[in-house]
């Protein structure tokens, strides 16, 4: 029989830095690929989505998805509305936190197929 590993016992954590924009609409669409490409599970729980700015005028622009997965979470956060020097440069981060190894040049490849080039990404396990 496999050893297999005891989820919680290391965090493996990765993140992307992208240039692009994701519609709004299609938030909840990169989480599922996502989440199928690496092989984990929602457990039937639904991503959550946050639009910025807050009623109040907190928060920039842009949204936060949150997707619960059982090995952990992964989160993507879109800035559209970022310049310098006066030039577009819309951004998107995510961040994938998994008990469960993953492959980060899959998910890198995929970002840069549905968003835009990835500008940077690192990762650190605890």
């Amino acid at each position: 029989m496999k050893n297999l590993e005891v989820l919680g016992t290391k965090l493996r954590v990765a993140g992307f830095g992208c240039l692009g924009m994701v519609a709004p609409d299609r938030l909840a669409y990169i989480l599922t690929q996502i989440v199928a490409m690496v092989a984990m599970s929602t457990g039937g729980m639904a991503p959550q989505i946050w639009t910025y700015p807050l009623p109040d005028g907190r928060g920039g622009e842009g949204q936060t998805a949150l997707q619960p997965l059982v090995e952990s979470f992964l989160a993507l956060d879109t800035w559209p509305a970022l310049k310098h020097r006066g030039k577009a440069i819309p951004k998107v981060y995510v961040v994938l936190a998994s008990c469960r190894p993953f492959s980060m040049d899959a998910v890198a490849a995929y970002l840069a197929k549905e968003i835009g080039p990835v500008m940077r990404m690192g990762s650190f396990e605890i």
